[in-house]
């Protein structure tokens, strides 16, 4: 499992950046897929534990990402 998310995090580059900036939805799925689990691991262990919680937290963060993409620069690419 660990050797497939190194190879899914490959695939986010400029291009899916870019067309997610365009407003490409299978370009956001593919994002959304690739770092779901990353970011809701990271809201688990930063609301002590609860899942819920976790849950809420990461739903919030890509809607947020899903908004505001259009304004990312890309200067950390």
């Amino acid at each position: 499992m660990e050797q497939r998310a190194v190879m899914a995090e490959q695939i986010i580059n400029g291009r899916i950046i870019e067309a997610c900036q365009q407003g490409d939805r299978d370009a956001f799925q593919t994002l959304f897929e690739t770092y779901k689990d990353k970011v809701f691991s990271i809201a688990v262990y930063s609301v002590g534990g609860d899942k819920s919680i976790a849950d809420d937290v990461t739903q919030q963060i890509f809607l947020k990402l899903f908004t505001a993409i259009k304004q990312f620069r890309g200067a950390s690419l």
